[in-house]
């Protein structure tokens, strides 16, 4: 608000929300799964967690804020093969919490190879997403699923 001789004028945009700016606005109440996966036998470890899984971590949480994601849930699998989701309890576990009807609206992976590296385990649990409204994000590839060229995939 801007005060002139005792008149205050006001900018619209300072009231009103476009669209655009709705939209966003409501994603910041949908939870955003960040899946971070190691695989077996990083040693890059300072002490606790490795190195990879802390740089994934703020590499997701800069990427989810940038895009307007705020409310945030980490899972992460350390020194897991991503051959099998049946060996990643942190990545079933985020698959339940979905099929169990969290309110998950995006999972968002660093590459497509920490999603999985088991063609027909990729394929099946990114058909779980969709059948649950559930996009993915695969940022190294620049995959999402909620655009036609991310359904590609």
């Amino acid at each position: 608000m801007a005060a002139q001789d005792g008149v205050h004028t006001i900018n619209c945009k300072e009231l009103f929300m476009d669209a655009k700016e709705d939209n966003a606005m409501t994603q910041y109440n949908k939870i955003t799964a960040l899946y971070s996966r190691l695989s077996v036998g990083d040693e890059d470890r300072d002490s606790g967690e490795s190195n990879s899984i802390v740089n994934q971590k703020a590499f997701l949480e800069r990427y989810a804020r940038q895009e307007k994601l705020t409310n945030i849930r980490h899972y992460i699998d350390e020194g897991k093969s991503g051959k099998s989701i049946t060996g990643r309890p942190q990545f079933m576990e985020m698959l339940q919490a979905i099929k169990g009807g969290e309110k998950i609206d995006y999972v968002i992976v660093y590459s497509l190879s920490r999603f999985g590296r088991n063609a027909a385990d990729a394929a099946t649990s990114l058909q779980a997403l969709e059948d649950y409204g559930v996009k993915l994000h695969c940022i190294k590839e620049f995959l999402d699923s909620a655009r036609a060229i991310g359904k590609i995939m």
